[in-house]
């Protein structure tokens, strides 16, 4: 984890996000990679994720 400007960054790359996501119980629905929009970092680039939650097994 980093801190810049007082906001928090993790800085995962795709493969890390999704071995994390898959080992704490998360079902992947989708991973993409966007730019950043404002102009003065239009070359960063961001790991978006879309996730849910899995639901218990019942008993």
């Amino acid at each position: 984890m980093r801190v810049d400007k007082g906001r928090m960054f993790y800085d995962y790359e795709e493969t890390a996000i999704k071995n994390l996501m898959v080992d704490n119980c998360f079902l992947l629905e989708d991973i993409f990679v966007t730019q950043d929009v404002c102009k003065s970092r239009e070359k960063e680039q961001w790991v978006n994720v879309l996730a849910k939650k899995r639901e218990s097994e019942s008993f």
